[in-house]
């Protein structure tokens, strides 16, 4: 039996954020273009900043998508709505152990968390790996149910 599912987890900013980020570096870059005549060493750091700012505008709207195909989950993180980059793979035989957590949020050292905080009515597992690293997703009511079929002997408290 094949099963295929999808979830996906808008992002918790607004598109105009980033809109806004890329014209302020679209400002400084012209700013920028114009230092030149005057000090090259403020048109240099002018445009590093806008350059910064340019590609800071595409962290700061992230959408991520899971799909579980046969126990496996594969993780894929949308930048600013338009570019897609695959992410954490989770193979159901590196898996450890699975657990829910209730640190919804919460960064620490060797924790991937694969969603924002737009995670209402989701419940945060985790996903201890062979290699020691721990994947946390926020899964919704029908991939939660698949992830407790599909790893239930690996799941604890």
């Amino acid at each position: 039996m094949e099963v295929f599912l999808e979830q996906f987890i808008s992002s918790d900013r607004t598109k105009k954020t980033s809109s806004s980020l890329k014209k302020i570096a679209v400002i400084l870059f012209i700013i920028g273009i114009i230092t030149v005549l005057g000090s090259f060493l403020i048109a240099i750091i002018v445009e590093i900043l806008a350059l910064l700012i340019f590609i800071g505008s595409y962290f700061m709207y992230i959408d991520y998508e899971y799909e579980l195909y046969n126990g496996n989950i594969a993780i894929t993180n949308i930048y600013n709505a338009s570019i897609r980059r695959a992410g954490q793979k989770i193979n159901i035989r590196d898996v450890r152990r699975v657990y829910v957590t209730e640190k919804k949020g919460v960064k620490k050292k060797g924790i991937i968390s694969a969603y924002n905080t737009n995670i209402k009515d989701l419940k945060i597992y985790a996903f201890e790996l062979n290699n020691n690293k721990i994947v946390e997703l926020a899964l919704n009511k029908e991939m939660e149910k698949m992830v407790n079929i599909f790893y239930r002997k690996k799941i604890t408290g």
